[in-house]
Order: structure tokens, then sequence, then C-alpha cells
């Protein structure tokens, strides 16, 4: 895929996106809470463009008339004489551990929608059993000890997608980021950035989130093979 295809099948798929939250908006203000944003939770596995099609969402949205962040944090209304700074963390540091990068987003004004993207959003707990279940069939789940998924299945309901890995896009990306001047990660640290992930996608991938979800499958270009709302 060109660049300037890639670019133009990440503003379609932004469009799709954005139109599906300009309806949950205005279905949230005609419920009587026009002060309050839309927080919108935007998941999918390593590699697969969260962070470019956050911002081209943005982008979007912002040109419908939204004034729209890309994390989120608690506190007082920001303004611009007491602005919120939002961390903003760096996969690609210490070898693909990652750590909280220099740069920060600065806040400085309310927002209609809150936008948070990353790999471990909207998962839910599964019972021990059928927890168990998966783990014994996951390829690199059972190179764990079962009693940390029952932990992590824990912890999912305390607080309370399905996924193939596709090294070869997030290979594809950190070499496009070096190659623009980033730092990127070499092809066995996105293996193993990627292995350290991938038990949890096994386990609990398909437990979907009891709230409106609209669920995007992609191709290997990237582009949208099938849209579903719930």
């Amino acid at each position: 895929m060109t660049d300037v295809s890639a670019t133009q099948a990440i503003r379609r798929t932004a469009e799709t996106i954005a139109n599906y939250l300009l309806q949950q908006h205005a279905a949230a203000s005609s419920r009587g809470a026009p002060n309050r944003p839309l927080l919108v939770s935007m998941q999918g596995p390593q590699g697969c463009g969260k962070s470019t099609l956050a911002s081209s969402l943005v982008t979007v949205l912002e040109e419908r008339g939204l004034n729209v962040l890309e994390r989120i944090r608690s506190g007082p209304p920001p303004s611009s004489s007491n602005p919120i700074l939002l961390p903003v963390f760096d996969k690609s540091q210490h070898n693909g551990y990652g750590d909280r990068a220099a740069a920060a987003v600065k806040l400085t004004r309310p927002v209609d929608v809150f936008i948070l993207e990353g790999w471990s959003l909207g998962y839910g707990s599964l019972s021990d059993a059928a927890a168990r279940e998966r783990w014994s069939v996951g390829r690199v789940a059972q190179q764990h000890p079962w009693e940390s998924l029952l932990q992590i299945n824990a912890n999912l309901a305390s607080v309370q997608m399905a996924t193939d890995a596709n090294f070869d896009c997030h290979v594809a990306e950190h070499k496009m980021k070096a190659a623009n001047g980033g730092k990127g990660m070499s092809d066995d640290d996105v293996k193993s950035f990627i292995d350290r992930y991938m038990p949890v996608y096994e386990v609990f991938g398909d437990v979907k989130p009891p709230r409106p979800t609209l669920t995007l499958s992609f191709g290997s270009e990237r582009e949208v093979l099938q849209a579903s709302e719930a």
C-alpha cells in the first residue's frame, strides 16, 4: 500500500468511526448530559495503527465541530491558566518494555470527546473454568503459569476483542518509524513485545464490554473488512 492510499484508507476509517461517535454524542446530549464529554476507548492489537487512526479521528471530529482530546486524566476543568499535562506512553523505549515519554499533551480547554487508545481496553473477566480452557489451548498463554492468568482474570472482575498476531504489520511500523527519525524496535524485539501480550488476547480477546461498541475488522493492508455495532 502506498503512502497516499494508506492515508486515504486511514481517513475513510476515521470517518466511519466519527459517524458512529457523532451519533453517540448526540444521544448522550439528548439524555440531558450536554456538558459531559463522551468517553471513547479505542482498543486493538499492537501494530494495527491505533495511534495514527486516533490522530486522524481527532482531525475529522474537529472538522465537524467537536473539541477532542486523545488522552484522559481526572482533575478540575482545564483552562489556559490551569492546564492539565497528560502523560504519553512510548512503547519503543527500553527495547519494547516501554516507558513514559518526555513529551506531554497540554489540555487548556473543556472537550466534547476524550479518546483513550491502547491494547488493553474493554476486556472482561471469564469464569475460571472458561479462562483455564482458553489458556490450555493458547499458543503463547501456555508458556505462562495458569496462576498468572488466574490473577489477571480476578483483576478484570474487580474493575468490571478477536485477533490474530500480525507480526509483519508491527515490524513494518517500527521500520518506518526508525527510517523517519523515530526510535524503532528490532524484529526480535517486536516479536518479544507482542508475545508478552498475546496470552491476554488468547484468553480474553472476545469478551465484549457492556457498553455501546463499534467493532472493525481489518485486512492485511489495514483496510476495513467489516464494521459491526453492539
